[in-house]
């Protein structure tokens, strides 16, 4: 109310060269252009920028984080940062979890969505975090710093099944199993069968995955796996060159998370989960932080498996 009120005594200032021309016009704005000036001195409305007010923000967004985000963006734009990101764009944990009782075919689309929103989540975290080191001598830049870390690890947390899928898609590839009933229209199922006849039933996670690398068979199409003219085939480019970056090469983000966890891989562990057929990336991540990563580990990817998730000073993250 306060904020239309204002919006009113504006008008009223850009009118007023009128005020002598149209006396009984102008009288009852300004009336209530005076209230509005007396009930916002009581409790003023924080100064907002244009390109802050230009946009608006999604439902559900969580206020005191775009806030966070929004004065720390100025705060990296002033030193020449570009977001890659929309304005709002957040992560919440309820949003990234993937029912087991959808059909197939949802849970794939589904976590084709969700794989989508961590890259570009990890991207502009990371993104954040190397100008803030380059910056480091600037005011204000050791807490973007911080802020972008804590985003990261979060990211990475969620991420850590991916990475294990991605593995257990390749295995599977590599023993020359091929998906044979996803793409295009009707049921799809887990389905992988090699050339010999043998089959076996793959999770939603590593069937994206192996859609990825093209461990398919029959008419799935890699440029237009979801249908014509659907908004997941775009995520699905764009994660195609997020996970393959370059193809098969070590620059994939989801590579360095599971070389990461590898390291911990003394005794062949993880290696013989990645290839279990039936244990699910979930759960493979699971055992990995309760029962291999040690305690005192305090790397980045140790740190994101094991710690909680936290939501104090980043930019992404809400609803936590």
């Amino acid at each position: 109310m306060c904020r239309l009120i204002v919006d009113a005594g504006q008008l009223c200032d850009q009118t007023s060269k009128g005020v002598f021309m149209n006396f009984l016009l102008v009288v009852p704005l300004l009336a209530v252009a005076l209230l509005g000036i007396t009930a916002c001195q009581e409790k003023p409305e924080p100064q907002t920028t244009p390109a802050q007010t230009s946009q608006a923000q999604p439902p559900g967004t969580d206020k005191e984080v775009s806030a966070r985000a929004m004065s720390g963006t100025s705060a990296l734009k002033a030193e020449g940062f570009t977001p890659q990101i929309a304005v709002g764009f957040q992560l919440k944990p309820s949003e990234l979890e993937v029912s087991t009782s959808l059909p197939f075919r949802q849970q794939v689309e589904l976590h084709a969505a969700v794989l989508d929103k961590l890259r570009q989540g990890l991207e502009d975290a990371q993104a954040r975090k190397k100008l803030a080191a380059e910056k480091k001598s600037e005011p204000g830049m050791f807490d973007q710093y911080l802020a972008a870390e804590e985003d990261e690890r979060n990211v990475l947390k969620y991420l850590a099944p991916y990475a294990i899928a991605q593995g257990k898609a390749q295995a599977r590839k590599d023993d020359g199993f091929k998906l044979t009933k996803v793409g295009g229209e009707g049921e799809w199922k887990g389905e992988a069968c090699n050339a010999q006849g043998q089959c076996s039933e793959v999770d939603p996670m590593v069937a994206l995955l192996m859609m990825v690398i093209d461990a398919v068979l029959g008419e799935f199409q890699k440029d237009n796996p979801f249908g014509p003219n659907n908004e997941l085939t775009k995520a699905f480019v764009a994660l195609v060159q997020f996970i393959d970056r370059p193809l098969g090469g070590p620059n994939s983000d989801l590579v360095k998370i599971r070389e990461a966890l590898l390291f911990h891989d003394k005794n062949g562990e993880i290696a013989k989960m990645i290839r279990d057929p039936i244990k699910r990336p979930i759960e493979i991540v699971q055992d990995i932080r309760d029962k291999i990563i040690p305690k005192d580990d305090n790397g980045e990817i140790a740190k994101a498996i094991r710690d909680p998730i936290k939501c104090t000073i980043g930019h992404l993250w809400g609803g936590c």
